[in-house]
């Protein structure tokens, strides 16, 4: 129980500091020394009293230019409005042009404490990173407050830029956070100016300390940009479904959708995590079906040369693998589709993580190398 406890203090924790509410606030600057790292900070700001909310989003692009060999900083808008977990992907059809998006914080105090409003933040470069435009993805859904997990892609087959994104409302100063979708926007000018998002799937009630829910978090977009791939130019996503009951972790299954149209339209989602009873066994309640690896999270997907297109994803419940004092080690799994995300093979197993639980918190990404092999990639944050 100390793992689902830990998962669902963490899902409750990005709801309250990525998602926002569009509400009255003041615009005086925030000394960055005053607050440090705002964007590693925001956790401690937000359990030491600062609340969420902010004022109306400003409407702007900005650009920076320097030797991307020396570094150069992509977000030029303000030291108040830093910008966190910051992926990136270059077009398939062209190497010098880059994408990259990020949680782009807008922060302002308020009386004793901070509001922020959190829209997702893109950069675009179109001469292999010298040149920056630096700007905001329009909210989405219309009661939106704030936006956040960014994931680009190109689309080769349609010459579009998308990034997907979560896209929720919360009441200001409400710990409940709710509505939470996942939405995906589409650029036809390569990324400089950006459509409002299309909803993919819908969060629901909301997710609090005492509301059942449904929390979506963590998606990741991917594009089959192979000309010789059957389904040339569909759009891949998947993410997390996590449910909760009166603030506990139930279960989290990954969910997945696709687009052949580039991102107008999206096929109904449907659980790929599967189930495995030899690895998934610690399973929460009485599993339906044996073995579901229904406790799955952080999902990457690939798509190979073939148009094969294979997800991967962390999961807590191979209890064999399992350590005293560091119980709750996470495994790394795969399940792979051959006809477009269809149909799907059940979990297989790749790696056990070590101290992979409490103490440390490992990432993992999938990408297939121009060769069409899938290689496996990770890497472990450990304390102590």
């Amino acid at each position: 129980m100390g793992r689902k406890w830990w998962l669902a203090l963490c899902a409750a924790i990005v709801g309250a500091l990525v998602v926002t509410s569009l509400g009255a606030a003041d615009e005086n600057p925030i000394e960055r020394s005053e607050y440090g790292h705002l964007s590693g900070g925001l956790t401690h700001l937000f359990a030491a009293g600062g609340g969420v909310g902010g004022g109306s989003l400003p409407k702007s692009t900005c650009t920076s230019t320097g030797d991307p060999t020396a570094n150069v900083r992509l977000n030029c808008d303000s030291d108040t409005s830093p910008d966190n977990e910051t992926p990136i992907t270059t077009d398939p059809t062209n190497p010098n042009h880059l994408l990259a998006g990020s949680n782009d914080y807008f922060i302002t105090p308020k009386g004793s404490g901070i509001q922020e409003r959190v829209p997702t933040g893109f950069f675009t470069s179109f001469d292999g990173g010298h040149t920056w435009t630096d700007g905001q993805i329009p909210m989405g859904n219309g009661g939106s407050g704030g936006n956040g997990d960014p994931s680009p892609a190109f689309d080769a087959k349609f010459g579009t830029a998308h990034m997907a994104q979560l896209s929720a409302a919360v009441g200001q100063g409400s710990p409940n956070a709710g509505h939470i979708d996942v939405s995906v926007s589409t650029s036809f000018d390569g990324g400089l100016t950006w459509k409002p998002p299309t909803t993919v799937d819908i969060g629901q009630a909301s997710i609090g300390p005492s509301a059942n829910g449904v929390f979506l978090d963590k998606e990741w977009l991917v594009a089959d940009n192979y000309p010789s791939s059957p389904h040339f130019g569909r759009l891949y996503l998947s993410w997390d479904r996590i449910e909760m009951n009166k603030g506990a972790f139930v279960r989290s299954p990954v969910d997945f959708a696709y687009s052949d149209d580039a991102g107008k339209s999206w096929s109904r989602p449907i659980d790929i995590s599967g189930s495995n009873p030899t690895f998934c066994t610690a399973n929460q309640g009485s599993p339906v079906p044996a073995g579901a690896c229904d406790e799955s999270f952080f999902s990457y997907g690939a798509v190979e040369p073939s148009g094969d297109l294979v997800v991967g994803f962390m999961n807590q419940q191979h209890s064999a693998a399992w350590e005293v004092p560091n119980e709750f080690e996470d495994q790394i799994m795969t399940v792979t589709s051959h006809d477009g995300g269809v149909t799907w093979s059940n979990p297989v197993h790749v790696a056990d993580m070590e101290d992979g639980g409490l103490e440390s918190i490992t990432f993992s990404d999938y990408p297939a190398n121009v060769d069409g092999r899938a290689t496996q990639t990770g890497f472990q944050f450990r304390t102590g």
